[in-house]
């Protein structure tokens, strides 16, 4: 699905449009691409594969229609006929903004503000008496009489404009407010013909809006709670709405042009913005085999970054091969690799087309909101020097192998093996990896090697830099059967956290229920 903006220069420098596109971005990561028809903003990115401008010249030759197209039901119909638009899209005006993040449920819900039938006053001015002479013409039609104009995305096909373009063109006028109104035109005709639902828009209590009156700070901030949709008019573009969507959204995003300056760390935040990062998954078969398939479902949806997806290991049936890049582990090396460090050190060196700076994460590794490249670590389990008994188990020895590596090397020895995702540095791996993963390549248990989590981060000094964030501040765990008995009892766990992981003792069928409750559709890396 696409989003397309309809979109002309606004008196204030196209700001409305540039912050709605930051929200598109931070909160719709699962569109294909960006389409804008009309006029050009100056900041936009010519990454064309993410955001690509359409002039109206480009389209309204097809009836010598004159431009710019400023009649509502005119700009749809010719904007779906641009072939290389996606069949199915969401329509922005430049003041529409997104406040959270859209299940593909949720955005195609076809909203009305009123029946217009149960209406008493008709009201004045120019849309009003556009919208009323509408509703004349459905009534003389059979057609239903949805007032359609919500102030919020619409989901629309090309076949639903196409048809109703066919069945209604006498009745639309190249005057901006002349003829039909087009919105609630093509979509009541949609309603009649397709059936498609109707959701009254104020009884979702999803979207806030401002207009004619210049918004107050503090009622955006309130308002907005709980909220999807914001919009607002010319009007209510204050500058307290201003500095809302400056704080809400302070950098710029992919659709937005990377020609910054590059001397200062707000440049380095700004160009980190634009960046994809690939996920790069160490898996093995599992005993449920859906986990990998939620996991890419939570950084699908929560994690507008994403970039390539590599798996090295085992491959579950439900993940498309030719939408991932799988590796087969005895490609490369024979006998296999056992120990996770080391075989990072190979991939690290063998793929060449993996970002210089990605995430390794695990199957069972999700992310429960939103979260940019540097929520991926470090957090901090513990600081092992605080800690008396060292354990006997496999993993709790190569902890230990790891913390007395550290202290002999005289870096810190915080554990950071959080079981959550975790950012990588290619260039900085490879010059951690040198100092101690040459002996591991002969391991012949997992458990031989080195925490690379642990080791990474300690011989960075990244604790020095940065305040320490504490790993039980940020992510959920589920390791015991008594942990995850009942779906209350997860969704309680999950209140205020960024990651969720579990093992095999942890993963009950409540669990699997909270995944599938929580990530119901499928992401396209499925098959």
């Amino acid at each position: 699905m696409d989003v397309v903006y309809v979109f002309r220069h606004s008196q204030f420098d196209d700001l409305e449009i540039q912050y709605s596109l930051r929200s598109v971005a931070k909160y719709l990561p699962w569109i294909r691409k960006v389409w804008i028809f009309g006029d050009h903003p100056n900041f936009l990115s010519e990454q064309t594969d993410k955001i690509e401008h359409v002039s109206w010249e480009s389209v309204a030759w097809v009836g010598r229609f004159q431009t710019p197209v400023k009649n509502h039901f005119l700009q749809y119909f010719l904007l779906s006929l641009w072939p290389e638009l996606d069949e199915e899209f969401l329509i922005f005006h430049d003041d529409h903004i997104l406040l959270d993040y859209l299940t593909e449920e949720v955005a195609k819900r076809n909203r009305i503000v009123e029946e217009m039938s149960e209406v008493q006053s008709r009201g004045t001015g120019e849309w009003r008496e556009q919208l009323w002479r509408s509703f004349d013409w459905w009534l003389q039609l059979g057609y239903p009489t949805f007032n359609f104009e919500t102030h919020t995305p619409r989901h629309m096909t090309k076949r639903q404009i196409f048809d109703a373009y066919a069945q209604l063109r006498d009745y639309v006028s190249e005057d901006r407010h002349g003829g039909m109104v087009g919105p609630s035109g093509i979509l009541n005709h949609a309603v009649k013909h397709e059936g498609i639902a109707v959701t009254r828009r104020d009884d979702e209590k999803l979207t806030l809006g401002f207009v004619f009156n210049p918004a107050r700070y503090e009622d955006i901030v309130n308002g907005a709670r709980g909220k999807k949709y914001l919009f607002f008019n010319e009007g209510a573009f204050s500058p307290d709405m201003r500095r809302f969507l400056t704080e809400r959204f302070p950098l710029p995003c992919i659709y937005e042009s990377r020609d910054q300056p590059s001397d200062s760390r707000e440049s380095t935040e700004r160009s980190s913005s634009y960046r994809r990062y690939d996920v790069l998954y160490l898996t093995a078969k599992s005993k449920w085999g859906d986990e990998l398939k939620y996991s890419l479902r939570s950084f699908e949806k929560f994690f507008p970054q994403l970039g390539r997806v590599w798996i090295f290991g085992h491959l579950p049936d439900n993940i498309d091969p030719a939408k991932v890049l799988h590796i087969n582990e005895p490609e490369w090396v024979k006998p296999p690799v056992f120990v996770e460090s080391a075989a990072l050190q190979i991939l690290n060196n063998k793929l060449d087309r993996l970002s210089e700076d990605f995430i390794l994460a695990q199957d069972d590794n999700y992310l429960l909101r939103p979260v940019t490249f540097e929520d991926f670590g470090p957090l901090n389990v513990q600081n092992l020097d605080e800690v008396q008994i060292r354990g006997s188990k496999p993993w709790q020895l190569m902890l230990w192998r790891t913390f007395d590596l550290l202290k002999f090397m005289g870096h810190s020895v915080y554990n950071y093996e959080s079981h959550t995702p975790h950012r990588f540095n290619r260039s900085k791996l490879r010059m951690v990896s040198e100092r101690f993963t040459r002996t591991e390549m002969a391991a012949t248990h997992r458990y031989h090697g080195l925490c690379i989590r642990m080791a990474y981060w300690n011989i960075l000094k990244e604790a020095d830099r940065a305040p320490l964030r504490s790993a039980s501040e940020h992510r959920v765990g589920f390791t015991q059967p008594g942990d995850s008995e009942t779906v209350e009892q997860i969704s309680a766990a999950l209140q205020d956290r960024i990651f969720m992981f579990h093992d095999d003792n942890g993963l009950s069928d409540a669990l699997k229920s909270v995944l599938e409750t929580r990530f119901p559709n499928k992401s396209h890396f499925e098959r």
